[in-house]
């Protein structure tokens, strides 16, 4: 049996690193931005929505996703940024994001008791390719997102299973899921 895991939410805590990181360019940054945490956490998670889906959507480059986002934070400062001035600030926060990498608690002793059982095991993502590799390379499809990770393998003809850690409603309850990644060695035995 073959086994294949989301990166982000499932193996790497991003929301997490993206917090802290976002949180440490704040810091960096505190005498342009002028804003809370809380107000700049908004700010900043929306506008990665957008721009990251419309990446996903294959409107603009894994870069140009990052570029936009730093020059729409800026403008609602009044501060245009160029392209380079762009793309150098979202540097700091990307080192301060890399940073901040690290895999949730759960995944080295099910990742080991997977490979224990004969396992393959996998990753799939819809990430930027070198990006994920970069964080994989850190941090040394059991996905956490229903829509992309756990409906997009059973359209393609894999089980999908579902890693709520976070206890969200299932509208559809059709979902094999799992809280935890401590849960998966025995669900599949049952497959």
């Amino acid at each position: 049996m073959e086994v294949f895991f989301d990166i982000d939410g499932t193996l790497l805590d991003y929301e997490s690193a993206e917090r802290d990181g976002a949180l440490q360019f704040l810091h960096l940054r505190a005498d342009i931005l002028k804003m809370g945490a809380e107000e700049f956490l908004k700010i900043w998670t929306n506008l990665a929505d957008l721009y990251y889906q419309r990446y996903l959507n294959k409107e603009l480059s894994f870069k140009e996703q990052q570029r936009v986002r730093i020059q729409k934070l800026y403008n609602l400062v009044g501060r245009k940024l160029s392209n380079e001035e762009a793309d150098l600030e979202f540097t700091h926060y990307l080192t301060y994001y890399r940073n901040s990498w690290k895999p949730f608690q759960d995944v080295k002793p099910c990742l080991l008791q997977l490979w224990e059982m004969g396992l393959f095991l996998g990753v799939i993502s819809n990430g930027d390719y070198q990006h994920q590799i970069e964080k994989l390379d850190s941090i040394g499809v059991v996905g956490d997102r229903i829509e992309t990770d756990v409906v997009g393998s059973t359209l393609a003809g894999m089980k999908g299973v579902w890693l709520n850690r976070n206890g969200e409603r299932d509208q559809d309850q059709n979902e094999i899921q799992i809280g935890s990644l401590s849960q998966l060695p025995k669900l599949l035995q049952e497959f």
